[in-house]
């Protein structure tokens, strides 16, 4: 990907909004962007904040297949039914293809990368409904003190910014100098 294309498509991002109709979080935009680039459907993300437990940054992510497929066994009137199970199995392996998209750019990532491992990307699983990348240790901010939590957030929110910037790194082109 060109950084015009790369910059077109954060363009694009930025006008996206929320149920509520709130923008994507500047902090998180860039990694939103460079996912969406790399194949990943982001569906919800926050940039973490101080005021709120959350602990980080998150991205919440959901193939439109599995969507599709969900919506159309939720119209079915017996959810026992094959057709209901059959539809719900696409739904989860639609899910299960993004994730595995992820998990494997999470590998190059930490590769050759240490740090504890409460700051770890992690991936959580949630079948047919979504996904949700996260720090692993991001649910320590509901026990930690407001300072504790702050730095939490920001140790958080630089190692999904690492992420962002691998990705940016493997993905966009960088111009030759001549």
């Amino acid at each position: 990907m060109t950084p015009r294309k790369f910059a077109e498509l954060k363009q694009k991002v930025s006008k996206l909004t929320d149920k509520l109709g709130k923008p994507i979080d500047r902090g998180i935009l860039d990694t939103v962007t460079i996912l969406r680039a790399c194949g990943i459907h982001t569906i919800g993300s926050c940039e973490g904040h101080v005021d709120r437990p959350t602990g980080g940054p998150y991205i919440i992510f959901r193939s439109p297949n599995a969507k599709k497929y969900d919506d159309a066994k939720n119209v079915l009137p017996n959810h026992a039914s094959a057709e209901y199970r059959r539809l719900r199995k696409q739904a989860i392996m639609a899910n299960t293809r993004q994730t595995q998209k992820l998990l494997i750019l999470l590998d190059g990532f930490y590769a050759h990368r240490i740090v504890p491992a409460n700051q770890r990307l992690i991936v959580e699983y949630y079948g047919s409904a979504f996904s949700e990348l996260m720090c692993q240790g991001a649910g320590l901010a509901h026990i930690h003190s407001p300072k504790q939590r702050a730095d939490l957030l920001n140790k958080n929110q630089a190692e999904m910014r690492a992420f962002t910037d691998y990705l940016i790194a493997l993905k966009v082109e960088t111009p030759h100098a001549t």
